[in-house]
């Protein structure tokens, strides 16, 4: 195994990030290679290993870092706007979330085949870990003041759900998921 000193291993594993969220933004997680990996990132084959045991878990941390991202700017706009009422906070919430992931192209490929794919590939606890991000944003809506009649988890599959359809291609894509997202609020807030 290759040896790195801190600064280079900070290097090397930022590069891969940089670069794998590239290849994945384009080409989706099936069709990038490690050898793609390697060769955008500069380095060799076996350093990949180092960081990384698959694609997908560089994959899931790409992720993991976009969503950590939007969050900061979500918790930021949470703290900015605690007079509005809950319903109000929740749904221009939720707007900016959709708003935001279609900055990511990284996060427009991630639909039900890649995520069926991700299930396969990993093991359920390294599914599980990545999960618990966005309950982690259920419960920051919940600390201002938002109450949910279900728990947390499931309110991240119902918009798990709702970003599905955000991804379709429908000339009334915003009418529906305004639809979509006020009928959600509206049936799971207190």
């Amino acid at each position: 195994m290759p040896k790195f000193v801190e600064n280079e291993k900070i290097y090397i594993q930022n590069k891969l990030i940089e670069q794998g969220e590239k290849l994945f933004s384009v080409h989706g997680i099936k069709k990038v290679t490690v050898d793609d990996l390697v060769k955008a990132a500069g380095i060799a084959k076996g350093s990949f290993y180092v960081f990384y045991k698959t694609k997908e878990s560089l994959y899931l941390e790409i992720i993991d870092e976009v969503q950590r991202r939007m969050y900061t700017e979500m918790e930021q706009f949470l703290n900015k706007n605690k007079k509005l009422s809950p319903k109000d906070l929740t749904s221009t919430a939720f707007y900016r979330l959709a708003e935001s992931i279609k900055q990511y192209s990284v996060l427009m490929q991630l639909n039900t085949d890649t995520i069926d794919y991700l299930y396969r590939k990993l093991p359920n606890e390294i599914i599980e870990k990545y999960q618990k991000i966005d309950t982690r944003f259920i419960e920051k809506l919940m600390e201002h003041g938002v109450n949910f009649k279900y728990s947390p988890d499931i309110v991240v599959q119902v918009f798990h759900a709702i970003f599905v359809v955000q991804q379709t291609d429908s000339v009334n894509n915003q009418s529906i998921i305004e639809i979509l997202v006020n009928g959600a609020i509206c049936e799971m807030m207190d």
